[in-house]
């Protein structure tokens, strides 16, 4: 059978792989998105980095994780987000083309990317349902119930960025107030922190070394996701809630204070068995979930 290969659009940086079907990586590499050039460029970087990782092959199939929602079919950007040019760029059309023929490529949102690559190869291997938060510039979530992947009919299901923790909070880039995303993704964490630290890493060094507004900002920061997880818990009864993204490199400095939310708000039986942990790939897990998702039939 012929390797994966995945790729994941990052508002800072792509990267593209190609592994074996049990997820063993065999290449990679990776690029700066350079997001404020739009969709077409970004099709471009997609585009040689595929070159770069597929070795020999001038044929295949390509699966791309992306930072907004994708049509049903998964070659249309329908949403928005960050990087110009979308909601309704043909994405994949437009890869597929400066590949060349015998390429195709199918596009998924790269948190159920992240969901699904830590299902088939992580920290979700042998659940039937969990969820996946990914922590980065923003907060996405996927959700994998009965061993599927839940998209939803808008395929928007798994925002828990956008799940209130303060109903009277900052306002979100949503529009709204209190969003999870306000204080869960990376600017609300240095936003708590009160200006000390320019970004998550330097703010996580810091309370490394005993700072204490450092400490106190991620004891925040695991409070309001232990408010958003237990909600969660208490929705769908998960088995696991995995966190990936950057930000969760520094779970041991939130972990005590999320657990704590959860074990105060949820219920007591689905509460005592779900397991928080932080996810197994890294940040290979969205493009190889990228790559495992572009294989499956079309539903």
């Amino acid at each position: 059978m012929s390797d994966l290969i995945g790729v994941d659009v990052g508002g800072t940086n792509i990267r593209a792989i190609r592994a074996t079907r049990d997820g063993r990586i065999l290449a990679r590499a990776r690029c700066a998105t350079n997001a404020s050039e739009g969709w077409p460029a970004v099709a471009g970087r997609i585009a040689e980095l595929v070159r770069a990782v597929a070795g020999r092959r001038r044929a295949g199939l390509v699966g791309v994780g992306v930072p907004v929602s994708v049509d049903a079919a998964g070659r249309v950007v329908a949403g928005g987000g960050k990087i110009p040019g979308g909601p309704g760029f043909p994405l994949a059309a437009r890869v597929e083309r400066k590949l060349g023929r015998g390429w195709r490529v199918r596009l998924s949102n790269d948190a159920n990317a992240a969901a699904w690559g830590e299902f088939r190869f992580g920290a979700g291997r042998g659940c039937r349902d969990f969820l996946v938060l990914t922590l980065g510039t923003g907060v996405g979530g996927g959700i994998i119930l009965d061993g599927r992947l839940h998209r939803g009919p808008d395929g928007t299901a798994g925002e828990v960025g956008h799940l209130v923790v303060e109903p009277r909070g900052r306002r979100c880039p949503c529009g709204g107030r209190g969003c999870l995303e306000a204080y869960g993704g990376a600017r609300g964490l240095v936003r708590t922190a009160g200006g000390i630290a320019a970004t998550p890493a330097d703010l996580a060094r810091l309370a490394r070394r005993g700072n204490a507004r450092a400490r106190a900002a991620f004891r925040r920061y695991g409070a309001s996701l232990g408010i958003a997880c237990a909600s969660l818990v208490n929705l769908l009864n998960p088995e696991r809630i995995v966190l990936t993204g950057g930000i969760a490199r520094a779970f041991p400095l939130f972990a005590p204070a999320l657990r704590e939310e959860v074990r105060r708000r949820a219920l007591r039986r689905p509460g005592r068995r779900v397991r928080i942990v932080r996810g197994e790939l890294g940040d290979d897990a969205g493009a190889l979930g990228a790559a495992a998702l572009a294989a499956l039939p079309l539903a």
